[in-house]
């Protein structure tokens, strides 16, 4: 009984406030307004982002473009000859060896 009783209260205070009262022009003209300069707020750092990131893509464009023809201005020049180091070994002095386990008996 008590939730019904509850229910028509709720829904007459909602019939009530839904009234075709309308809104003064003065708070309609300053909600537009404040919408607006929302708006232009938002559109000039829309902006700014883009112009940030369209100056970082060409920055990198024209740093690459020099880098690539620096790099193919300036002479490299060829590696260097080592010169020939002989590796031979001589063993005309060489005594014959044991077996490693052999001289551990």
């Amino acid at each position: 009984m008590k939730s019904r009783s509850v229910k028509v209260v709720v829904i007459s205070i909602l019939l009530m406030a839904c009234g075709s009262e309308e809104l003064p022009k003065e708070v309609i003209l300053l909600a537009e307004q404040r919408m607006q300069l929302y708006r232009d707020e938002q559109d000039s750092l829309c902006r700014a982002k883009a112009i940030q990131k369209a100056e970082i893509a060409v920055d990198s464009f024209f740093l690459s473009f020099t880098q690539r023809f620096l790099l193919d201005s300036i002479p490299v020049p060829p590696k260097p000859i080592k010169p020939y180091v002989d590796t031979s070994i001589n063993l005309d002095q060489a005594r014959p060896v044991k077996p490693l386990w052999d001289s551990l008996k």
